[in-house]
């Protein structure tokens, strides 16, 4: 055992090892709690859901690991024997004489010898005449705590987050909870304008943005404006040129993608007449761009080529009475914007409305007439 004169001697530096030592550990204690909150306060964002008192399960577990850090520490003995030991190093003077004196011992019920009491009361004049202490400086213990408390705050901060972000989660699943969006998936004729509504059924959130295009960069982000009193938020899209995609955001949330798709009604671009007439007229054929009347003598034979805006799955002329048995079929291909009509006699005189299909079903808005005057051949 130690003598207790000599103990006294090293009681300041043992001290602030100690205080080191519990220091070092609490940072690490705190900052590993940190770590703890952190990881469920990033569970609670991505997942969107968390427990109210989830905070409680760091920190129970920080304080129970401070309490077991620090009696461990000022509970365990002090190992006076690596305390000689860097003061030996720090002090090569001593030429081993503070190691000599702890390890002095006199048996059970003796005193110790002469020589023993001298090295002893050697050892502790040089600790009166050498700061042993200083070899560990307040500076460092200093900083430690500093540290120390420092991620104490930390840790205190996070813990104060998770019950936050907890509300903001319940109050953002309720608005989520409580939204449809108007049309959603759309199909729009081309040119068309777009009016989007977003309703709530709980929360209102301060503003909605509809946003238009998947890349962030290229986005273009479009104010709703709230509705009076209703919890309806509007905004439109003024002309749709082209297939997009749209999402609404509201503070930190957003909606999925929806899909707007745009179709175009089949229509006549233009149409070309080709005329073959009859021998005994001598005329040559005739190719008239870009009409839809035509004036004949009976028998002659007339070509139809239509460009159209689009391919078609069917297209015919019709009489007006829409008589399936006097209507003209066409000759359409796949993947072609065209239709044609092939030698066809002129025989009556006829008008003709042309009436278009496309692979969805859709005609033509305004059908197209085409008036074809066949003149009669006279006795001479």
């Amino acid at each position: 055992m130690i003598d207790p004169q000599l103990q006294a001697r090293l009681e300041p530096l043992a001290r602030r090892h100690r205080a080191l030592q519990l220091a070092r550990a609490l940072a690490v204690c705190w900052g590993l709690g940190s770590l703890a909150a952190l990881a469920l306060l990033s569970l609670q964002k991505f997942s969107g859901t968390g427990w109210k008192w989830a905070w409680t399960i760091p920190a129970a577990l920080a304080a129970l690991a401070a309490l077991w850090l620090i009696r461990k520490i000022y509970s365990a003995p002090m190992d006076y024997r690596w305390l000689a030991r860097q003061i030996e190093e720090r002090n090569p003077e001593l030429h081993a004489l503070l190691l000599t004196a702890i390890e002095q011992t006199a048996p059970d019920g003796q005193l110790l010898g002469y020589l023993q009491r001298r090295v002893i009361h050697e050892a502790m004049d040089k600790a009166d005449t050498q700061n042993w202490a200083g070899l560990l400086p307040r500076s460092r213990v200093f900083t430690a705590h500093v540290i120390q408390f420092g991620a104490l705050a930390l840790f205190v901060a996070m813990l104060g987050s998770l019950p936050v972000a907890h509300r903001r989660a319940v109050a953002e699943r309720a608005i989520q909870a409580g939204i449809s969006v108007t049309p959603g998936d759309a199909s729009v004729e081309r040119g068309d304008s777009l009016v989007v509504l977003a309703r709530f059924t709980g929360p209102l959130p301060a503003g909605v943005s509809l946003v238009i295009g998947q890349n962030a960069d290229s986005a273009r982000r479009v104010p709703l404006v709230k509705s009076l009193d209703d919890p309806v938020f509007g905004g439109s899209v003024p002309e749709v040129a082209e297939d997009f995609v749209y999402h609404l955001e509201y503070g930190r949330l957003k909606t999925r993608e929806f899909k707007v798709s745009v179709f175009e009604h089949p229509k006549l671009e233009r149409s070309d007449v080709r005329l073959e007439f009859p021998a005994y007229t001598g005329q040559p054929e005739k190719r008239i761009e870009d009409t839809r009347r035509v004036t004949a003598v009976e028998g002659t034979k007339l070509e139809l080529s239509l460009q159209l805006n689009k391919p078609v799955a069917s297209a015919r002329l019709v009489t007006k009475d829409k008589s399936v048995k006097n209507s003209i079929p066409l000759k359409v291909e796949a993947g072609k914007a065209t239709a044609e009509l092939k030698e066809f006699p002129l025989k009556a005189s006829q008008t003709y409305e042309l009436q278009l299909v496309d692979a969805d079903g859709r005609t033509n808005k305004s059908p197209a007439q085409f008036v074809f005057d066949v003149l009669k051949i006279r006795a001479p």
